[in-house]
């Protein structure tokens, strides 16, 4: 299926460049270019750090309800700031069996790709703790 919801996020009321407008023009232009009907979105402006955001308990429930099947972000980092957390979200919304679109890179956030930052990740983190 083609049920796109969108995913706006920005940290400040301020900022200028990753603004809500500019990210939501983005994903209404990849939406349209590749025949997605957009049924739902979420625009918020709130930090990407804390963990249990409100719009993410949304996103995650409406997944959980079908209410779509691709999610559009214009970067994985309005999801959360931490990587770990964006990991853990990401991986919530694949068991609803929803795609992962990066309109910014125009990209599929895949299992694969997700498997092997974790394991970088914690590559990473092996390294650093034995150092």
């Amino acid at each position: 299926m083609n049920r796109a919801w969108k995913y706006c996020r920005q940290a400040s009321p301020d900022e200028m460049l990753s603004g809500l407008a500019v990210q939501n023009r983005l994903l209404e232009r990849y939406a349209a270019a590749h025949e997605f009907s957009v049924v739902g979105e979420i625009k918020v402006v709130e930090t990407g750090t804390p963990t249990d955001r409100e719009s993410i308990r949304e996103l995650l429930n409406e997944a959980a309800h079908g209410a779509y099947d691709i999610l559009l972000i214009s970067g994985l980092d309005r999801l959360s700031r931490n990587v770990w957390d964006a990991l853990t979200i990401v991986s919530k919304l694949f068991a609803c069996g929803i795609r992962i679109l990066d309109a910014s890179t125009n990209e599929e956030i895949s299992a694969d790709a997700l498997d092997q930052l974790s394991l970088a990740l914690h590559q990473s983190l092996k390294i650093s703790l034995s150092e």
